[in-house]
């Protein structure tokens, strides 16, 4: 998911929608995004097996490489 898709499903603007998230989590869109990304693969590295491509694509990060950053 990126913040053009929330953009898409929700009737606002860009500039509205950072301001909104801002305010209500602390954080921008975008931020949030990669937080719930990031915990989603923390839980699978811990409750499985899976390879670590498999942990990104899953986690919605696309490549392996992204949980090195």
């Amino acid at each position: 998911i990126t913040v053009r898709d929330v953009l898409e499903a929700a009737p606002m603007s860009r500039r509205v929608l950072e301001y909104a998230c801002r305010n209500a989590i602390g954080r921008t869109p975008h931020q949030e995004i990669q937080r719930i990304q990031l915990d989603e693969a923390k839980r699978l590295l811990e409750q499985t097996d899976l390879p670590l491509a498999d942990i990104a694509v899953r986690a919605g990060l696309g490549l392996p490489s992204r949980l090195c950053q």
